[in-house]
């Protein structure tokens, strides 16, 4: 809320999180978000026999003889719970649901279990028996029914995320980020990483994390606007120009990362090895490679890589030098002010015309 007047009354301003902007909550996907809540219907299909069976008592308790209007006190509380429950999936349906089988669903269950309690309080009247044996049926028919998506298989990008991150997985990623963290305490390191690297950047204790495939962790890239839809969640992609200029990005958790944010076309593959983690250098800058150096990191004297370059056979073509000139300037000339280095480069572009 603000204290400024508008047009006689007080002005007002929304602040919601990161991830709302991160994943477009505020647009509208209701194809997707119905594919979404039928996958969910497949594998959870009884519970939703609580919405007829809770109208059929509904219905009867208003005309079994000898009743009034009123419900019975054991059906205060359905009208209520059936308001969250479509609420809730409406809202789950308009932005296209979730890229994580069941997440954004699950809250309405216990919705869904109300509804079906009260509605066994009233078909079953007082027949505990009855009450019972109709809930094991429901539970058995959750508990039979097959996954509607299967191991790492995704049905319109949407996976069991359970099967993606086993515990073995997770074990081993928590133990390569926690090898990782003696190397990069305390240092100024700016580390992009991807949506799923999450858990493990989190035990690296890195300084500065950006997530690069959603903005999580940056409101710029979160605030991107939507080019085009893909898989849910999964579709802002930080740009190129944003984490080597604003940002200043100099490591990449991953080098599969390398790919997924064509960082390739902007710097050159410099890969740097932490222990048993071996990441991604951005962006060359002297001293933060030297204190990795000195905590036991290996990677390639690059200073002496670009002293060879001219005498590489067969020697570099001038495409080939233009182009690696570029990616040259932003991952090492820049951030080092090596400009004896440079001029070598700028003179065989100058030879060139360029």
């Amino acid at each position: 809320k603000t204290a400024a007047k508008k047009a006689g009354g007080f002005g007002y301003q929304v602040v919601v999180t990161g991830t709302y902007y991160a994943k477009s909550a505020a647009l509208s996907w209701w194809s997707q978000g119905w594919v979404y809540v039928r996958v969910y219907l497949q594998k959870y299909w009884p519970l939703f026999l609580a919405l007829p069976a809770w109208i059929v008592a509904r219905l009867r308790a208003r005309t079994a003889p000898g009743t009034n209007d009123a419900l019975p006190a054991h059906l205060d509380g359905a009208p209520l719970a059936l308001t969250f429950l479509l609420t809730h999936s409406l809202y789950v349906m308009k932005i296209g649901g979730d890229f994580m089988f069941a997440r954004m669903l699950l809250p309405i269950a216990p919705f869904l279990l109300v509804l079906l309690d009260e509605a066994l309080a009233t078909l079953a009247r007082g027949r505990a028996i009855v009450a019972a044996g109709i809930t094991a049926a429901l539970a058995a028919g959750v508990l039979l029914m097959p996954d509607p998506v299967r191991g790492t298989d995704m049905v319109s990008g949407i996976a069991n995320e359970p099967n993606f991150y086993t515990p073995d997985r997770t074990t081993r990623s928590r133990t390569q980020a926690e090898s990782m963290r003696p190397y990069i305490d305390g240092l100024p390191v700016r580390m992009v990483f991807m949506g799923g690297e999450a858990r493990s950047v989190y035990y690296s204790g890195v300084e500065t994390a950006i997530e690069g495939a959603t903005g999580l962790t940056d409101s710029a890239i979160a605030r991107q606007p939507l080019a085009a839809r893909g898989r849910v969640g999964h579709e802002k992609t930080a740009s190129i120009d944003y984490l080597l200029g604003r940002r200043r990005v100099n490591l990449l958790y991953s080098r599969s990362g390398m790919r997924a944010l064509n960082l390739g076309a902007r710097v050159p593959d410099v890969p740097i090895a932490f222990g048993s983690h071996v990441a991604q250098l951005v962006r060359w800058e002297p001293e933060l490679v030297r204190q990795f150096v000195a905590r036991g990191a290996q990677v390639g004297d690059f200073p002496a890589h670009l002293d060879e370059y001219f005498k590489l056979q067969p020697p570099p073509t001038d495409s080939e030098v233009v182009q690696d000139y570029r990616k040259l300037k932003v991952f090492y000339f820049e951030p080092t002010g090596d400009r004896a280095r440079e001029q070598v480069f700028l003179d065989r572009l100058r030879g060139m015309g360029r």
